[in-house]
């Protein structure tokens, strides 16, 4: 499984601090600390990310069940949605190179899977890090 955590803007920022904010959404973070902006900016009350991790689709259930279960996946705001996600199906494909010793498929022959894609809103740091754990 493969998964990846984005961090999103939590609010609108003034017209000349939009490339900073620009900046910070596209640096793919994995726990890593926050750079620092300069004051005039309010910082978020809590850090907010997107997992997004790709797996088999016979694995998903377990897999969003596990997730869930950590806290993740719950909208703050109003209505105060929980088990929020989005899915889209697909095809992924690799080639085990000479030295690898894949689990799927044989070394040096293309091979083609059906996967699912999952993104889930972590709100806050210990929500993310639980997140990974349960993954693991």
């Amino acid at each position: 499984m493969h998964w990846t955590l984005v961090p999103l803007a939590v609010r609108e920022l003034k017209a000349r601090d939009k490339l900073k904010n620009l900046q910070l959404q596209c640096r793919r973070l994995a726990f890593l600390p926050k750079p620092s902006l300069s004051s005039n900016i309010a910082s978020p009350p809590t850090d907010r990310f997107k997992l997004i991790f790709s797996i088999p689709p016979s694995s998903l259930a377990a897999a969003k069940t596990a997730v869930f279960a950590t806290g993740a996946g719950s909208y703050p705001g109003p209505g105060h949605y929980t088990e929020v996600c989005f899915t889209v199906s697909g095809t992924s494909q690799f080639r085990p190179g000479e030295g690898a010793k894949p689990n799927i498929g044989t070394v040096g022959q293309l091979e083609e899977l059906e996967g699912v894609r999952c993104e889930i809103l972590c709100v806050g740091r210990d929500i993310a890090w639980k997140v990974v754990d349960a993954l693991k």
